[in-house]
């Protein structure tokens, strides 16, 4: 297909005002880069503190293999990471946003070249192509609910995964004009090459990249359904798009039915998977209406307070939404030749929520899963403005159309200055969500850790406190509570508070959060810096911790903080067979390994811990025996003197 030739002197001046709204991004955004780290940030970036200058390459290796993010481990992301390991050492979060910031515009770069290459296939007037890529390109650019993606440090990985999914996007474009043009070589290359390379390297960003192949699917059923197709194309559309889309969704499926890791996390976040997918209806159409700027006051991180469905009357707006979801994706479907832009939008956006908005057991609602979905309601959008201005050709209704937009426009950019800004002061945006969101766990959690950062440990103490009072069916406030005496007081706990302690962990839920605080005690206990909590007390507390039904998807985490209490007495029997406790639930840790073989040489059974050693090379990987190869020569060494001294008479 041969591409639009476009007036020299539209291009440059398009291409010119694209420019400057890129400039003008970065001036809007660069005073609102400080503020802080949050959730996410720590136990994902905190293994940085362990990279320096000696062995740098080793530790990075480390740092990236054995990244726990997601299920493929994110190496890519986590390389990008790695890469500014100085600026985690000297907490420089501006480092860390200005690099967001960069590829937030290299994204939008992109897409403003995807548009440009898909204007001709709907758009019959030169002079309207590149304006319509302009104005989508700078909806998504400037728009208030990609601010949680950018700011957010850890959000690079959705970025990059869409800066992937873009680029292979871009290449599957190029190959298809190249088949309709019949340079057959050349085509079938590069659309293999956008699907191969852009799905391997969006999917190793983060894993929602495989949806790569669905958005190519979108792009085939709508914008490019007319274009010409050459000989063999159906066969290479088969192996290349609908066998992986059928396998993800078949493994979708088989995770729900057969997975215990499923069905344990649904049993932790108290939902079923049809819950989940009524409450989905729901969130979509609230998605749809934070982008529409219909509620311009709910942007943010905080949405565990998020209502679910649990039927579809509980709430009854959920068979509205429900219905409508259905009647839209059909109306898509069938009306795709039609309304071309329709289908397209709407399934674009689908299409970017079919995992993270689907039946995977996941956090219910966050804003940064419209990153690239957005692109779809922008083209919606502005095409339906252009087809009025032009319907309305000799009406003055058409300049009231035109004013409504440009204020539409004015009020997303001004809304996404007003989001900037709450992310650059810290202690504003956490006590702005909680007073929001005042049923929000984890607004109120941030509040705490915003006063304890700027080391306001009375008004700390006090926020968990009312947690404590107000979330009493979950462990987690409780336990921050008393971990904090390790910190600001070291006045032993009372009868009665070990009494409550003990009695909250037993039968309140166990999140991600308790263990959080619960590392923190036994952390501090190790290092010897914690008098408050007796050690009595919270072996006590791990032992009610693991005998609590709602532990059950944590309880390797719990064991490997029982083998840490148990070594610090002494007691290496009792660690070891905690420490295994725990790999046999999947805790797969290479230092865990080096820790049964330490216990071992304590509890004096050496020919156990050499056949430790011997596993330990056997099994890892060649990336592990490369990073741990001085660890396993000491402990080889040490194997070896210590077996000459037993020998010794």
């Amino acid at each position: 297909m041969t591409l639009i030739q476009t007036p020299h002197l539209q291009t440059y001046t398009i291409s010119g005002i694209f420019f400057l709204c890129l400039i003008s991004y970065v001036f809007m955004l660069s005073p609102y880069l400080g503020g802080g780290f949050i959730f996410d940030d720590f136990p994902n970036l905190d293994g940085l503190k362990y990279i320096n200058a000696d062995n740098f390459w080793r530790q990075l290796i480390q740092f990236i293999t054995e990244g726990g993010a997601g299920e493929l481990g994110r190496p890519i992301s986590l390389f990008s990471f790695a890469l500014q390991y100085q600026s985690w050492f000297n907490v420089e979060v501006e480092a860390f946003k200005y690099v967001n910031l960069m590829i937030h515009l290299l994204n939008g770069s992109l897409i403003f070249w995807i548009l440009i290459l898909l204007t001709p296939l709907f758009l019959k007037s030169n002079s309207l192509r590149y304006s319509f890529a302009l104005l989508v390109t700078v909806i998504w650019l400037f728009h208030p609910i990609q601010i949680s993606t950018v700011l957010y440090v850890v959000q690079r990985m959705a970025q990059l995964a869409t800066l992937f999914m873009l680029l292979g996007i871009l290449l599957y474009l190029k190959g298809r004009f190249l088949l309709a043009d019949n340079r057959l070589g050349l085509g079938f290359f590069s659309v293999s090459c956008g699907v191969i390379l852009g799905g391997i390297l969006a999917t190793f960003s983060k894993e929602n990249g495989v949806l790569l192949v669905f958005y190519l699917l979108v792009l085939e059923f709508t914008l490019l359904q007319k274009l010409r197709t050459p000989r063999y194309w159906q066969y290479w559309k088969i192996s290349f798009l609908y066998i992986p889309c059928l396998l993800l969704i078949t493994y979708l499926l088989a995770s729900v039915l057969f997975s215990q890791k499923f069905h344990a996390s649904y049993t932790a976040l108290d939902l079923t998977v049809i819950d989940r997918l009524l409450t989905q209806s729901r969130i979509l159409f609230n998605y749809l209406s934070q982008i529409l700027l219909i509620t311009s006051e709910q942007y943010g991180l905080m949405h565990d307070d998020y209502m679910s469905s649990r039927s579809l009357l509980s709430p009854p707006i959920t068979l509205f939404t429900s219905v409508s979801l259905i009647i839209l994706f059909l109306s898509a479907i069938r009306l795709r030749k039609k309304y071309l832009i329709f289908s397209f939008s709407l399934l674009w956006f689908l299409a970017g929520h079919l995992l993270e908005s689907s039946v995977v057991p996941l956090v219910l609602y966050f804003e940064h899963r419209n990153y690239l979905p957005l692109m779809g309601i922008s083209v919606g959008l502005v095409y339906s403005v252009f087809w009025l201005f032009t319907y309305l050709n000799k009406s003055n209704i058409r300049y009231f159309i035109v004013f409504f937009s440009l204020l539409w426009l004015s009020f997303a950019v001004y809304l996404c200055t007003v989001q900037a800004k709450i992310w650059a002061n810290p202690l504003y945006q956490a006590n702005l969500w909680a007073e929001k969101h005042p049923n929000s766990l984890v607004a109120q959690t941030m509040r705490a850790s915003a006063y304890l950062s700027l080391g306001l440990e009375t008004e700390a103490e006090q926020t968990y406190y009312k947690m404590v009072g107000k979330f009493p069916e979950i462990a987690s406030p409780t336990v921050f509570l008393y971990s904090r005496r390790c910190f600001s007081s070291q006045r032993v706990l009372a009868p009665v508070e070990i009494d409550f302690f003990i009695d909250k962990v037993k039968t309140a839920k166990i999140d991600i959060a308790t263990l959080t605080a619960l590392s923190v005690i036994v952390t501090e206990q190790v290092n010897q810096q914690c008098t408050a909590i007796p050690l009595a007390v919270t072996e006590k507390i791990i032992t009610a911790i693991l005998e609590n039904p709602s532990t059950s998807i944590h309880k390797r985490h719990v064991y490997v903080l029982q083998s840490i209490l148990y070594a610090y007495k002494a007691q290496f029997a009792a660690a070891l067979n905690s420490l295994d406790q725990a790999i046999a639930l999947h805790d797969n840790k290479p230092a865990h390994y080096f820790w049964r073989v330490t216990w071992l040489i304590n509890l004096r059974k050496i020919t156990q811990a050499k056949q430790a050693l011997v596993e330990i090379e056997k099994n890892f990987n060649f990336l592990q025996r490369y990073i741990y190869k001085d660890k396993i020569a000491f402990w080889r060494a040490e194997l070896e003197r210590v077996s000459s001294v037993e020998q010794s008479p």
